[in-house]
């Protein structure tokens, strides 16, 4: 049997020590960081189902439409096939933060969706409704200024061209 020196004892001594601190000190992260994950409740933000009473005052403080340009003007019609044909339920003015009920003179974007995706709406999924409309093909975008004029003025808002249906 070989004999330990004194030297060789103590440096096993100091490397056992720096284990056993490492896996104390992992020890003791892991559970501060397991303790913070349970101690934080999680608040999930309620969205609010946009309705034709509420529709305007919601709209208003939409990030895309607060900050559309200053001249801007795109309307957004509401149409149903209730009939047979195609009726225009409601429309609706959007200018830089506001949003009102009517019709447009001379809009920049007129934007048409069918009405059953106005059930679908909310405070948080304006654009996601309009893409998903585009995508039904229940979605008419009509842009009655020319190509360069409209990337001109509405440069500010390109991160949202797929919310106007472009």
């Amino acid at each position: 049997m070989k004999k330990i020196t004194k030297k060789k004892f103590a440096l096993m001594l100091v490397f056992l020590f720096v284990v056993s601190a490492s896996l104390a000190a992992y020890y003791m992260i892991s559970q501060d960081k397991l303790q913070n994950q349970n101690s934080q409740t999680s608040y999930a933000v309620k969205s609010v189902p946009i309705t034709y009473e509420n529709i305007e005052n919601i709209l208003s403080g939409n990030d895309m439409i607060r900050i559309l340009p200053e001249n801007s003007v795109i309307s957004l019609e509401f149409y149903n096939f209730n009939t047979g044909s195609r009726l225009q339920e409601k429309s609706y003015v959007l200018k830089r933060g506001a949003v009102k009920e009517g019709a447009a003179i001379n809009p920049d974007i007129t934007l048409s969706m069918h009405s059953k995706y106005f059930n679908e709406l909310t405070d948080q999924n304006l654009c996601s409704t309009i893409k998903k409309a585009k995508n039904n093909n229940d979605l008419g975008a009509e842009v009655r200024i020319s190509y360069a004029a409209l990337l001109w003025k509405y440069k500010s808002v390109l991160k949202y061209k797929d919310c106007f249906g472009l």
